[in-house]
């Protein structure tokens, strides 16, 4: 996997699950995070597999 660096603190960032809310419904999701300012991303095979099913099926109810 690649290796991400926090642009702010050149600091090397961190695989862990990033709390997501769509609609009042919680979900954690694959991410990285800064350990030091908390800058959190979502790549973007997350967002167009997992966050846009999860979006979908929440806007069909």
């Amino acid at each position: 996997m690649t290796e991400w660096y926090c642009y702010k603190d050149k600091v090397q960032m961190l695989d862990t699950k990033i709390t997501l809310s769509y609609m009042q419904m919680v979900q954690e999701v694959p991410g990285i995070q800064c350990p030091k300012c908390g800058a959190a991303y979502l790549s973007e095979k997350v967002v167009r597999t997992v966050v846009r099913a999860a979006e979908e099926l929440i806007e069909e109810k």
